[in-house]
């Protein structure tokens, strides 16, 4: 999910995604690129965007990557709603295909964005517990992930806060 937060003390608006391998451009041409898409006619393309539960995995790692490597992102939280088919979110089973250890799957592909960038993140899985797999493999991995919206904003929130005190 594409989310903006504001109004943070200290900080500018916070990004939480954006779109494609192109870091030189804003988050204001990706919104104008879905909206010279068509896609404004299918879905909300404001704050936030909502690209589950059609974006695979790829396409939502890319989507975040960019985000996160845009030079108008301090820090992001990323909230990949694991509740689709199109998304490498469960154990392997039976009765499905899915794979959360994949390595091209979106566990893997948040775990090597968390280890190659220099901005803080968080992830929020505000799902079921048939998810506690993937918020674990997330955790032992070093990313940071919480099983609740609101708690993972007020982490954020102070882990910048306080980084703006140093």
């Amino acid at each position: 999910m594409i989310s903006r937060m504001s109004k943070l003390p200290n900080i500018e608006p916070l990004y939480a995604i954006s779109v494609g391998n192109q870091i030189d451009l804003t988050i204001s041409d990706y919104l104008n690129y879905f909206k010279a898409s068509g896609i404004h006619r299918l879905q909300d393309i404001n704050n936030p965007l909502d690209t589950t539960p059609v974006a695979d995995d790829s396409v939502f790692s890319d989507l975040f990557q960019a985000m996160i490597d845009d030079k108008t992102v301090d820090c992001a939280i990323v909230s990949p709603v694991p509740m689709t088919p199109a998304m490498q979110t469960l154990v392997p089973g039976r009765f499905h295909e899915e794979n959360l250890y994949h390595p091209k799957g979106i566990v893997m592909r948040l775990i090597d964005i968390f280890h190659k960038t220099e901005k803080p993140f968080v992830v929020n899985l505000d799902a079921g517990d048939i998810f506690k797999p993937m918020s674990d493999c997330l955790e032992q991995a070093g990313v940071p992930t919480f099983r609740r919206s609101d708690i993972a904003v007020k982490f954020l929130r102070k882990y910048i806060n306080n980084r703006l005190i140093i």
